[in-house]
């Protein structure tokens, strides 16, 4: 069952569609674009992505809101919500350095 539709933007990730839809990001991990710009990323869960042009985007989190990031700059993060940074930490799991709280996050998704 393929349901990606084909009006899904992926920017950064254009031309990158894998097995079955899923995509693997040497930066931004394993994903799968689902529908109307949401897809599924196998360590943050469920995100709304909106990219910006073909090198960054802003993606949703319900923990986090809005998050905007780039190749290069990932795993760090800039927080609409907190007006500042985050840092996600390790390879598994997700927690969250805030550098405008000066606190470790960690959500469930």
């Amino acid at each position: 069952l393929n349901i990606i539709q084909t009006n899904f933007e992926l920017g950064p990730f254009a031309n990158q569609l894998g097995t079955n839809g899923w995509i693997e990001s040497e930066w931004f991990g394993v994903f799968k674009p689902v529908s109307n710009q949401w897809l599924y990323h196998t360590r943050l869960g469920w995100i709304y992505f909106s990219p910006v042009d073909s090198k960054s985007f802003w993606f949703w989190m319900e923990s986090h809101g809005w998050l905007w990031t780039k190749e290069g700059l990932w795993p760090f993060m800039w927080s609409h919500a907190s007006n500042g940074w985050l840092y996600l930490i390790g390879n598994q799991g997700m927690t969250f350095y805030n550098y405008e709280r000066q606190i470790w996050e960690s959500s469930v998704e």
